[in-house]
């Protein structure tokens, strides 16, 4: 099951730079707030300016949201600690899984 999730976070990530930004622009929005509103809220456009800040246009994401300077480091740090944790169960079933030292075959 760690080998799965660790896939799937892996495939994440790379979807994530993998996917052109111009895929992201193009889509609609997906904002409650906006759709039912008409008005921004303080969130609008952050997906949009994740996808820059990943490309490395960090101009273009600051005009999409400049908060994605807060939410870019904050989902990194929660990925990083998720891959970690799934590395460190992968390792533990291992370790469970492998015969032990002087134990009789």
């Amino acid at each position: 099951m760690h080998l799965l999730k660790l896939g799937i976070l892996i495939a994440a990530a790379a979807a994530a730079v993998l996917t052109p930004i111009s895929y992201v622009e193009s889509g609609p929005t997906i904002c409650l707030f906006k759709l039912t509103t008409g008005h921004d809220c303080p969130g609008c456009g952050m997906t949009r300016a994740v996808s820059a800040a990943l490309h490395g246009q960090f101009e273009r994401a600051w005009r999409y949201n400049p908060r994605f300077v807060a939410v870019l480091p904050v989902l990194g740090w929660l990925w990083c600690r998720q891959v970690l944790r799934e590395v460190r169960g992968l390792r533990a079933a291992r370790r469970r899984a492998a015969p032990s030292e002087g134990a009789p075959r």
